[in-house]
């Protein structure tokens, strides 16, 4: 059976960034499945050269501003984004910030690993990721030794990227700190286990006894004793990244059993996810605000406008997001926390300058002269908006017909759809 259009529509935009009008076309011609494979299948584009970090300007914000818009460029031209919005996700759970980490290699190392492993096991990645420079850094395990314990990592690691909470008990964070004594990185930059900082004494982790190395707990939370629990709370993350926050607990019973059944892959999880049916319902279609880098992204595949007209680093840091400077371990926040007066001014002037550079290069030109009539239907399809709300698009034509005919008509009226609630959410 065919898909329907805002099915279709709705899973370009959580999947990626959105979707062009022929891409979307296509899909609808075939069942749901079929469109669900086409998204997940889609190969990962080489990583032929990253940026150039160790002699940008500005330390390490010049660092991270050079990553990110490397980044947000693949994400505005990527012909397989699943890759990039994955990427997005793993970059706010396995949570480092390079002001603290102080090492552009190290961020460049573990950005690699989100894209190596991001779409594959579970376990793969998380192993990468905690024997990792960067992480290991943000969360201070680099002092957690054995005459000086940190519970920082260990806390983190089975509260956020694991287990989550409720699942386990502060003798488990303690016996995990222990565990991981003497993981850090060495003289290179890079992870190094220092045997002399390690204690190889027993201790009592989600119930089992032992010597346990920082390799090991990991372990455990993944494929041994808190493996349910780690597959519920990975499934409960991703679910709220791409669909909505605080999903039922039956639906995360049931996402958890299919991560488990599938030996905690990736893409399996997603294929799960995006073919609930809970996953096309009114909460899911309206349950997400765009993020900054979301909102940047499909204003700039929607108008044309390259990434180098709109010098993000001047700019993005008024919406409240800056890739690689996440605001704490938890990451980024969702839907009300982009909200306040700051942040959405940001985004004002965002979109007027995006609406200037786009207008310039004749997008939605006749919109100078032209009648009312059709105009805001083509201005919302410009922006990916296809079935907009009967508010919204009463709001545009009345707006069109009060606005005089001039040139700067078309960049205002650009500007006002990417400030609509339809285009505002994800």
């Amino acid at each position: 059976m065919p898909t329907a259009l805002r099915h279709v529509v709705h899973l370009l935009r959580r999947s990626g960034f959105g979707g062009p009008a022929g891409e979307v076309g296509h899909l609808t011609g075939l069942d749901l499945p079929s469109v669900v494979d086409q998204i997940l299948g889609a190969a990962a584009p080489p990583i032929e050269a990253g940026p150039r970090l160790m002699d940008v300007p500005y330390g390490m914000w010049g660092a991270a501003m050079t990553v990110q818009n490397w980044w947000i460029a693949r994400m505005v031209n990527s012909q397989s984004p699943i890759h990039e919005r994955i990427a997005l996700f793993w970059h706010g759970h396995f949570v480092s910030a390079i002001d603290k980490v102080d090492d552009p290699a190290a961020m460049w190392a573990q950005h690699l690993n989100l894209r190596r492993y991001g779409l594959g096991r579970f376990s793969d990645l998380a192993s990468a990721v905690t024997t990792d420079a960067a992480l290991l850094r943000y969360l201070d395990n680099t002092s957690n030794r054995l005459d000086a314990i940190n519970e920082n990592f260990a806390r983190e690691l089975l509260e956020l990227m694991t287990m989550g909470v409720g699942t386990y008990r502060q003798a488990d964070v303690v016996a995990a700190a222990h565990a991981w004594t003497g993981h850090g990185v060495g003289a290179d930059g890079r992870y190094q286990f220092h045997p002399d900082a390690h204690d190889f004494s027993p201790f009592t982790f989600l119930g089992s006894t032992r010597t346990w190395n920082g390799p090991q707990i990991l372990d455990e939370v993944v494929n041994g004793a808190g493996r349910p629990a780690t597959a519920r709370h990975v499934a409960t993350r991703l679910w709220s990244f791409l669909a909505y926050p605080n999903p039922e607990p039956t639906l995360v019973a049931s996402l958890g059993a299919a991560f488990m059944a599938a030996d905690l892959d990736i893409t399996a999880l997603l294929r799960a996810i995006f073919l609930r049916p809970e996953f096309y319902s009114d909460r899911a279609r309206y349950g997400l605000l765009r993020t900054p880098v979301d909102f940047v992204v499909a204003a700039l595949r929607s108008t044309g406008v390259t990434l180098d007209e709109v010098h993000l680093e001047w700019n993005i840091e008024k919406t409240g997001q800056c890739l690689l400077l996440p605001p704490n371990v938890g990451g980024w926040p969702q839907n009300e926390g982009w909200i306040s007066a700051s942040t959405f001014n940001g985004r004002a002037q965002l979109a007027s300058m995006i609406a200037t550079l786009a207008a310039r290069h004749g997008v939605l030109a006749d919109a100078a002269t032209g009648a009312v009539a059709g105009m805001a239907d083509r201005a919302m399809a410009t922006f990916g908006i296809t079935e907009p709300s009967p508010v919204t698009i009463a709001g545009v034509q009345a707006w069109l017909a009060a606005e005089p005919p001039g040139p700067l008509r078309p960049t205002r009226l650009m500007a006002l759809i990417m400030l609509t609630p339809d285009f505002q959410l994800a």
